[in-house]
């Protein structure tokens, strides 16, 4: 009995754990989730599979669809069975059942089976139809409060005309009460109001969204949603209530309120239908219509522009609930209005809310909170006063000198007012605007926070103020983090970009425009994809353009099209840069999501497109437009200033064409395929003879827009092609790394350097923040990508333009990419790209097929990296390794190996998670005599400018120049004696030649610590990089200084140990640092080395060791006295360099018995590190050898920070000067700007010691001296 019970159970778990290795999950039509409204007869369905097995491929499907749930659960596919279908398809599925019925709901699942001889059906999923055709809308009427005269009517205006009239507007509220005589089944909402409504049944809001509905081009259709409101329906009495708000559909001309442009479409109006389904089978409906009432709202002002007023004391209690007296409200009038469609894209919604990091007083008795972070949104402020009490609320994204709001970059004047009912805790939110904004400024009430204890206050009191950040509610696919903390930064920096900019529509900006200018959507397409999935927002981009499109084919620069701008003739409205989003945008959805449904359906827009570029070219060549929009040039940026016009847009006319001959032969359109391809290749004749230089190998002005964009879209010939991008890295490293690139530019500058494996070049270019791009944004303390490389606070500072490095983290740094030819990450390319100093890295997509995911790891051992892959699809994964490095597979899963390409091994897999190890090359222990010699090239410095920093007489002595940069200043921390110690000081300079003290920041202490007489402080963890940043790096949020101190008085007298000091303001502050109250290094410690044996450890170096070359994350070097040889008493008092390691800053252990730079006699000592490509390079300081007179300054190098070659040619600094003719040592070398600057401490004959400075290039001679001079 009881062996009956085990095999049954253990039968009961085989099937139990063989249900489970097949799962269908996440379905969806037309994109969405259990989608309202769609207007498709043949919509599309996919879905994704889970399986705990490898290697898992779709062998075929079976697609029910039903009227009814109950008949789903039984299996019958009442309106379409597809049988079981041989494919492995899983997205993009057309229904091909029976005909689909307006307002309907109907039900559906999938089975499927896949290789592994599994198989499972789905759970169940559902669509609902929305009203098809205008007999389904017969009986609803528009119905508005007012009606806007015809003659004032202006639905595309030209910027700059004049107002015909001013004033604002009614914004009406609409009621209705009817009865539910009947159980309910179902009831369906579908309502449209211009320009925005807010829908309630019986007090309770409908739906969780806001602007409803998105904005369009309303002269031709006008969108509807559609809401289940079974739940809020009740048998007997309802009231239905509408709100409604002028969005862009009319934007007031009201004086001292903000207006970018005149639309007036009309005044808000609605049109609604309740359609109720009874339980019986019955029906009944409710239609907008002179049968509702209709009356002013609290909102006496909305504008999309200039903000929203809400006057609480004309609010009329339970307005849209039963029982109210309406008598005093007014029939609506029946209007005119739009064809309707169907809302296809994402709501808007609410999600992050932001309160107040600080609030501080202005001038005038106002009040500015500073969110922390720049965003799109409205706010909700919670306050209690006196009934007819005013608050007013200007937000802004940027703050003035004196601290009060700065709204002028960004559309002034925008602000919100609540005017108070006096009724108790009073919450209120803006319903039909928002703006872009970190800041509030508050006039008429004062912050619960900072009210006095017992003091009366006449004005409000806010309880709350925060900020709600409203956006597209696109589901979010995508990941990526690395070690690289200002990548971290930059990515949010543009997220935050995105997240402020996608609406209904994707807009330039949260605040000045609003406007959706196109060029983003394909130029910043991936990058939006890769986080969010917006396939449907992108799909209703479309719909504006087609609408947008004119007579002659153009496709204006902004869809939907609200203005006309005719600054500079037609150039903001006809830039093939921009309307070219109408051909790029469809193929590369096509490419992402595998529809090929929008090909077809705006295949004609783009006929029509690419036949009025034709007619606008002049042998091929487009001269119209902007060009590369806010490239980097010498004056302020705008129009494109270093690529001629007609480069950008002809290269685009080219792009168009070829894309268009592929979409054509897709749809079978032979003819127009070989017509398109004929006319792209008289363009690329065209522009080659035009444009392309063949002796310098260059593209017009050889900007880097100019070559990138004639190689990313295969202009230049094969023969060239090297040659051209050559001179792209040319350009960028005669710039130190600097890019000039501007709105259309820059994505193909980083898709070339990416394609041509040069994504070390674009981790050169954005690791910074000393130059134009997103490091310098994030310096001056912007959260969201700003419209300007340089941050520039003229500009907008959340701008939806210029963030293509955000494509690159997921691509290039995570290595998620689509195969060629492959559609929707069917075929998957996985290839990593580790550079610079990152160390590991995490990446993860859901694309349609299921979750792509990587995640690599640099260890002192090699290489970790894992992989996952969905089922039903197979990668190539490029994995950094050689034919000659060990790899192995940590994981279950098989693959196979394809072979090796450009230092990679190509590896063939499917489905599953993978773990590959990959083992180190042993590094030489020696650096090869070749590099030593161009290391010394790279950082001799033939020129001694001179002195540049002495003391201010001769009883002091200046040593050990450390230096680091914050901003554009430099700053130097550097020692001073004065009889009784040392201490340490700081100095700033602008061009490293003029240094200005600052003061003192480690100073002689009065109690009697180890270390009150000594304190000679170095900067630890500068950015090593030879001719980067030189930014000091904090850890655990603070930045640190090693020191040598001591008890004892006078010069370098021992005891001397080293300690640790730290602060948590940047250390170009003049501040006491802190310091740990015992050394970390002293000669009495434990596992003290023979040759430092002599009480004196001295000056220190401290680098981040990312790599973990010697298993720990911090490395110092430093300098002791001992034994010149061990275990050789009568070889004492020599000094040498010796290396200590730790994990946390604070405790240091010892790492090698030796020193790592040995010579026999004399001084070894000062170590500066600095990384010279792949090399690490130490500057010290020698003296006393016995073959070489005096001190002098050298290097020495190492692959691994453990075995150092010495140099063994000449000095790198002598003595030579009158200011150094006795010694000229201890250095810190660095390169700006291509100049090495060398500085080292000059000591003259008569033991006077200052600052001087030698260069790689002539800059003439200093004029300062030591004071004892004669």
């Amino acid at each position: 009995m009881n062996k009956l019970i085990v095999f049954s159970l253990l039968c009961f778990l085989t099937r139990s754990v063989y249900a489970q290795e097949l799962k269908v999950v996440d379905l969806t039509c037309q994109y969405q989730v259990n989608p309202t409204g769609l207007e498709v007869q043949n919509p599309a369905l996919s879905w994704k599979l889970q399986s705990t097995q490898n290697n898992v491929v779709q062998i075929a499907y079976q697609v029910l669809v039903a009227e009814s749930l109950s008949d789903l659960n039984k299996n019958l596919g009442t309106i379409w069975n597809s049988k079981k279908v041989s494919t492995d398809q899983s997205i993009q599925v057309k229904f091909q059942g029976k005909r689909l019925s307006s307002g309907k709901t109907y039900f559906w699942k999938v089975k499927v089976w896949d290789n592994k001889n599994n198989a499972a059906w789905s759970t169940a999923s559902k669509w609902q139809m929305g009203l098809l055709t205008p007999e389904d809308w017969k009986g609803a009427d528009w119905i508005a409060y007012e009606k806007l005269a015809d003659s004032n009517v202006n639905v595309l205006p030209t910027d700059g005309k004049k107002d015909k009239y001013t004033g604002s507007n009614v914004l009406p509220l609409f009621r209705k009460e009817f009865k539910v005589t009947k159980t309910i089944k179902s009831a369906t909402l579908f309502i449209a109001g211009l320009g925005h409504f807010e829908a309630s049944l019986n007090g309770q809001k409908i739906g969780d969204h806001f602007l409803d509905a998105g904005w369009t081009k309303y002269d031709k259709q006008a969108l509807y949603l559609t809401f289940d409101v079974t739940k809020q329906l009740i048998k007997g009495d309802n009231a239905l209530g509408v709100m409604l708000g002028n969005g862009f559909y009319y934007v007031p001309p009201v004086k001292n309120r903000y207006r970018k442009l005149k639309v007036a479409y009309g005044y808000p109006k609605m049109i609604c239908k309740l359609n109720i389904e009874y339980s019986d089978g019955t029906t009944a409906v409710i239609n907008s219509n002179e049968t509702w009432k209709t009356a002013p709202s609290p909102i006496i002002f909305s504008s999309i522009y200039g903000g929203e007023d809400y006057d609480a004391t004309l609010e009329q209690k339970g307005w849209d609930r039963i029982g109210f007296n309406s008598q005093d409200w007014k029939t609506p009038l029946s209007v005119s209005g739009p064809k309707l469609n169907a809302q296809k894209e994402e709501a808007v919604k609410v999600f992050e809310n932001f309160v107040a990091r600080t609030i501080q007083p202005v001038a005038n008795n106002e009040w500015v909170y500073d969110l922390g972070q720049n965003a799109s949104g409205i706010i909700e402020l919670k306050v209690k006063g006196k009934r007819g009490d005013t608050v007013r609320i200007r937000p802004a994204e940027l703050l003035k000198a004196d601290g009060t709001v700065n709204q002028s970059p960004a559309g002034s004047p925008f602000y919100f007012t609540y005017i108070l009912k006096g009724d108790g805790i009073e919450t209120w939110r803006p319903r039909f605007t928002y703006y872009g904004f970190r800041y509030l400024q508050v006039k008429g009430a004062l912050p619960e926070s900072k009210i006095e204890s017992n003091a009366l206050t006449p004005k409000p009191i806010i309880l709350s103020l925060k900020g709600l950040h409203i956006r597209n509610a696109a589901k979010h696919v995508g990941n990526f983090s690395n070690s690289n903390e200002l990548f971290n930064k930059t990515f949010n920096l543009i997220d935050w970009a995105i997240k402020s900019n996608m609406v209904s529509v994707f807009t330039d900006c949260p605040q000045r425009e609003k406007l959706g200018w196109l060029e983003q959507l394909h130029l910043m397409g991936n990058s939006v994809r890769y986080n969010y999935d917006a396939a449907p927002i992108f799909r209703k981009a479309l719909e504006d353009m087609k609408h947008s499109q004119t007579a002659e084919g153009l496709i204006p620069e902004i869809a939907p099209e609200y203005v006309k701008f005719e600054w500079g003739g037609d150039m903001f409205r006809d830039s093939p840069e921009w309307g070219s989003s109408g051909i790029i945008m469809p193929w590369y959805l096509y490419q992402w999501y595998g529809d090929k449904q929008v090909l077809i359906n705006y295949y004609p827009m783009m006929q029509r497109y690419i036949a009025y570029l034709g007619t606008k070219a002049k042998n091929h060549i487009l001269l119209q437009g902007l060009g590369d929009w806010y490239d980097l040039g010498p004056n302020p940026p705008g129009v494109s200033q270093l690529t001629p016009m007609g480069v950008t847009g002809t290269a685009i006319y080219y792009y168009d064409l070829m894309i268009l001959q592929q979409i054509a032969s897709i749809l079978d359109k032979k003819e127009e395929a070989k017509s398109y391809q004929s006319l792209a290749q008289q363009v690329r004749k065209s522009f080659n003879q035009t444009f392309f230089n063949l002796e310098t190998k260059q593209y017009a002005s050889g900007s880097q827009t100019a070559n990138a964009m004639a190689v990313y879209m295969e202009l230049v010939e094969q023969k060239d092609k090297s040659a051209v991008v050559e001179n792209i890295i040319k350009d960028i490293k005669s710039r130190n790394n600097g890019l000039t690139a501007g709105d259309i530019g820059y994505r193909y500058l980083l898709r070339v350097l990416e394609k041509e494996n040069h994504s070390d070049v674009i981790f050169e270019m954005n690791s910074r923040s000393d130059v134009p791009g997103y490091g310098m944004q994030l310096a001056k303390g912007a959260t969201a990508l700003t419209e300007s490389w340089a941050g520039l606070t003229t500009v907008s500072n959340n701008h939806f333009m210029l963030g293509h490095l955000m494509e690159w983290f997921y691509s290039g740094v995570g290595g998620i990419r689509q195969a060629e030819n492959s559609l929707a990450f069917k075929e998957i390319i996985i290839h990593p790209e580790i550079v610079g100093d990152l160390t590991w890295a995490k990446a993860s997509y859901n694309c349609p097929y299921g979750p792509i995911a990587t995640h690599w790891v640099k260890t002192p051992s090699g290489l970790e990296f894992s992989v996952t892959i969905p089922a039903n699809t197979t990668a190539t994964v490029y994995l950094p390794a050689s034919a000659n490095q060990e790899v192995s597979n940590l994981g279950s899963s098989s693959f196979e190996v394809l072979g090796f390409e450009n230092g990679r091994m190509r590896i063939a897999i499917g489905s599953g998670t993978y773990k590959f190890k990959v083992k180190a090359q042993q590094k030489s222990n020696t650096v090869g005599q070749d590099v030593m010699n161009k290391i010394y090239q790279e950082v001799k410095t033939p020129y001694k400018y001179g002195l540049v920093m002495v003391p201010k007489d001769t009883l002091h002595k200046m040593d050990c120049p450390n230096i680091f940069r914050k901003g554009k200043y430099w700053y130097m921390t550097y020692l001073i004696f004065g009889g009784r110690g040392y201490e340490t000081w700081l100095a700033k300079s602008k061009d490293l030649l003029n240094w200005d003290n600052l003061g003192r920041i480690m100073s002689f202490s009065d109690t009697t610590a180890w270390d009150q007489n000594q304190k000679a402080g170095y900067n630890a963890l500068t950015n090593p990089k030879w001719g980067g940043n030189y930014k000091l790096a904090k850890f655990k949020g603070k930045y640190w200084m090693s020191y040598f101190g001591g008890k004892e008085k006078g010069y370098e007298v021992e005891p001397l140990s080293i300690g640790m000091a730290y602060v948590d303001q940047h250390p170009s502050i003049v501040q006491e640092w802190k310091r740990l109250p015992k050394p970390v290094l002293t000669s009495a410690d434990k596992d003290v080395r023979w040759w430092e044996n002599r009480n004196k450890l001295f000056k220190s170096t401290i680098i981040a060791d990312k790599e973990r070359l010697t298993g720990h994350p911090f490395v110092m070097y430093y300098n002791a006295v001992g034994d010149s040889l061990p275990n050789n008493k009568k070889t004492r008092w020599y000094e040498r360099i010796g290396m200590a390691v730790s994990d946390d800053m604070v405790n240091w252990q010892r790492f090698l018995n030796d020193p790592v730079v040995h010579h026999p006699v004399g001084i070894t000592g000062d170590a500066v590190l600095q990384k010279i490509d792949n090399t690490w390079v130490m500057f010290y300081f020698g003296a006393f050898w016995q073959d070489r007179k005096g001190a002098f300054n050298r290097f020495a190098a190492s692959n691994d920070l453990v075995n150092w070659t010495d140099w063994t040619g000449e000095n790198l600094i002598e003595s030579s000067e009158p200011y150094d003719e006795l010694y000229a040592h201890k250095s810190f070398v660095l390169k700006h700007k291509g100049i090495v600057y060398h500085f080292y401490c000059a000591v003259n004959k008569n033991d006077e010691r200052g600052i001087a400075v030698a260069t790689s290039k002539e800059l003439g001679k200093s004029k300062i001296s030591f004071v004892g001079k004669k």
